[in-house]
């Protein structure tokens, strides 16, 4: 396996995204599960996705369902009258998923014990997904160097305040970092503030 680095994670906004999921499954929990109970079907994580994005595969089911029920009345009129109560019904579960269809990462979902929950593999999908890593060779000797810089830059600036170390360097006209050759280092040494000197 190729070697990588973390360089970065940000962990609140993957704790704000799991939050988000959260409260999702909680919605979908108290409106679209029973929801889905009152048009006939059986709640499953696919009936879930499929509300959240255009719910085609539920309409679709749905009316297999009220075309066999139709089916049991041989009265046309009667069969005319409970389709139209069969569209109300669909076109009012419509209206309550849109009050499910709001922000949180729906892969993170899953379906248990008849709950929508957010899975402990959605939560770590959600985790790596705010780190940030570096691999390949050309990178890694970059993040050596860099962390190599780092260390010298701490070492040089040992018993100085080290927001002022951008003090310490100037560019030159090719655009190479040098030392600053204004720099006293008579008063680095005695720890004087030096943007006030």
């Amino acid at each position: 396996m190729e070697e990588r680095i973390l360089i970065n994670e940000n962990a609140d906004n993957a704790r704000q995204e799991i939050n988000e999921a959260g409260y999702l499954a909680n919605k979908i929990n108290e409106i679209l599960i029973p929801a889905l109970k009152e048009l006939g079907l059986e709640p499953s994580l696919e009936y879930i996705r499929d509300a959240l994005a255009k719910s085609e595969k539920i309409k679709r089911d749905y009316e297999k369902k009220v075309s066999s029920e139709l089916k049991k009345f041989s009265i046309p009129g009667f069969r005319g009258k409970y389709r139209e109560e069969g569209d109300r019904i669909f076109q009012d579960f419509i209206k309550k998923v849109e009050k499910c269809r709001l922000k949180g990462n729906r892969a993170a979902l899953g379906y248990e014990k008849g709950k929508c929950i957010v899975t402990e593999e959605g939560k770590e999908a959600i985790r790596e997904s705010h780190k940030y890593y570096i691999s390949g060779e050309a990178d890694l000797e970059r993040y050596r160097r860099h962390q190599a810089a780092a260390e010298a830059l701490n070492h040089f600036l040992e018993g100085i305040e080290k927001q002022q170390f951008g003090h310490f360097f100037e560019l030159d006209k090719d655009g190479m970092i040098q030392r600053n050759p204004s720099i006293l280092y008579y008063l680095m040494n005695e720890k004087y503030n030096l943007l006030h000197k």
